[in-house]
C-alpha cells in the first residue's frame, strides 16, 4: 500500500543511549524478536528481506528536514502504519498487559497441575464468554480480540 505524497511524514526522534527512558522508548518501538538489520533473520527465524517492503515514504528526525526512505520493515511500530506486517511481530507489552498475561498464565498453571495435562481448555477469566485453549507455547481465547499469548 503506497502512501500518498500529501501524507505527513512519519516523525521520529533520536534516542540517547545514556538516558534510561530513551533506551526504554527505543526498545518499545521495535519487535521483541528484532536482532538488528546487520543480521539476516530475527529471533523467530523470519528473514528481514522477506518482510521488508519497497515503499517510498518520508520521515523527519527530531526537527530536521524530511528524509525520503525507500524501504520499510514491520519490525518497527513507527513503520507499521504503512500497512506492512509480519505474522510473528510482537511489540513489548504495557504493565497492564503484562499483569493480565501473568494472571492468565498462573490460572493455566493451576489447571495444568490439577488435570496433570499441559494441553486443554478452560473458561476464559478475561472475557468470561470464550474458552482458553492452552499448550506449552500458546494460550489463546476462542473469542476474537480477547487474549492471545505465544512463548
Amino acid at each position: 500500500m503506497a502512501r500518498a505524497k500529501k501524507d505527513p511524514p512519519i516523525k521520529l526522534r533520536t534516542y540517547d543511549p545514556g538516558k534510561p527512558e530513551d533506551v526504554m522508548a527505543f526498545n518499545d518501538d521495535k519487535c521483541d524478536h528484532f536482532t538488528g538489520l546487520a543480521f539476516k533473520r530475527c529471533r523467530k527465524g523470519v528473514e528481514y528481506g522477506a518482510v521488508m517492503r519497497a515503499i517510498k515514504f518520508t520521515v523527519t528526525i527530531d526537527d530536521g528536514p524530511p528524509i525520503q526512505r525507500n524501504f520499510a520493515y514491520p519490525c518497527f511500530k513507527c513503520e507499521s502504519v504503512l500497512g506492512i506486517g509480519c505474522a510473528l511481530r510482537r511489540f513489548p507489552q504495557t504493565k497492564e498487559q503484562l499483569a493480565t498475561t501473568a494472571f492468565v498464565r498462573e490460572m493455566v498453571a493451576e489447571a495444568v497441575a490439577e488435570k496433570d495435562n499441559e494441553y486443554g481448555t478452560m473458561p476464559c477469566p478475561i472475557c468470561k464468554k470464550g474458552n482458553l485453549r492452552y499448550a506449552p507455547t500458546v494460550i489463546a481465547c476462542t473469542e476474537p480480540g480477547c487474549f492471545n499469548w505465544n512463548a
